[in-house]
């Protein structure tokens, strides 16, 4: 009895791996592509690469199925530290490079924002709006 409860549990976690919907798997695959676009593009800007990604497992399969884009929503971050690099005065890039590796979108219950280790986080709940705005303001007073 003691051998089959292990058993049983390390299928049951391998099912749960397995039970992400194709959708699901089309839309990661299609917004990874999507983001390596603007990830070279906010290279460009900063003068350094600073990879940009998702932590998928943070994203239920329901997103998926109810069609919504993760990308939309976790680009914003990227166009927010490319405007950045941008901008004239030559100082923000200068700590953006200094300060910024990578670039994680996350799902939560709440929009947020974290920098830790050079990550620069952002949580979209998937229903907030001018969320460009919201991470720009974030990066300008937390960097």
């Amino acid at each position: 009895m003691r051998l089959v409860l292990p058993i049983l549990a390390a299928a049951l976690i391998a099912g749960q791996a397995d039970a992400q919907s194709l959708r699901a798997k089309q839309a990661q695959a299609q917004a990874d592509t999507e983001i390596a676009v603007l990830q070279k593009d906010m290279a460009a800007s900063c003068g350094k690469e600073i990879k940009a990604g998702y932590d998928w497992a943070t994203f239920p399969d329901e997103i998926f199925k109810q069609r919504k884009n993760p990308f939309l929503r976790c680009r914003e971050g990227v166009d927010a530290l490319k405007q950045l690099c941008d901008s004239d005065d030559g100082v923000t890039r200068d700590v953006i490079a200094s300060k910024v590796d990578a670039y994680v979108c996350r799902y939560g219950k709440k929009k947020a924002m974290s920098y830790k280790d050079g990550e620069v986080g952002y949580t979209t709940d998937m229903r907030s709006a001018i969320n460009f705005r919201f991470i720009r303001d974030w990066l300008l007073d937390n960097l």
